[in-house]
């Protein structure tokens, strides 16, 4: 009996080539996901300086948490030997609301606002509680 004629070497070699086909399937497979995962979308750009968000000396010694859509850009107490205001940046997009809040921990008072759509400067004051005054930015 030759080799070619085996039953058991025929199933065999079946098994083998459905494996390596296989084999090259998935292999096919993950480099297109990953080629795919590695495209940059041209459409969704976002713009890293979108709000210059400036908070007064007024808040010298008050505990803070300003954030703008859920990332907080500043948690803690003021410093008292502040001199300017403190100028933080946050990223935005067109079209897109997004919403501050600030809390002042030591009034215990929160303040909560949409925010525009186009690159803004944001001016955070207090007199009398939080106050939010909005400019476009050039």
């Amino acid at each position: 009996m030759s080799i070619r004629q085996n039953k058991a070497s025929r199933v065999n070699r079946g098994l083998l080539l459905g494996m390596m086909f296989l084999a090259v399937v998935v292999f096919g497979s993950v480099f297109a996901l990953l080629y795919l995962s590695y495209q940059k979308p041209e459409a969704t750009a976002r713009e890293t300086d979108f709000y210059e968000i400036s908070l007064s000396q007024a808040f010298k010694g008050d505990s803070l948490i300003v954030s703008v859509n859920d990332s907080i850009l500043f948690s803690g107490t003021m410093p008292t030997s502040v001199e300017a205001d403190m100028v933080f940046h946050a990223e935005g997009s067109k079209e897109e609301l997004s919403m501050m809040s600030i809390a002042d921990l030591s009034a215990g008072k929160t303040l909560n606002e949409n925010l525009p759509e186009e690159p803004s400067k944001i001016f955070i004051e207090k007199t009398d509680g939080i106050s939010i005054k909005t400019e476009k930015k050039l």
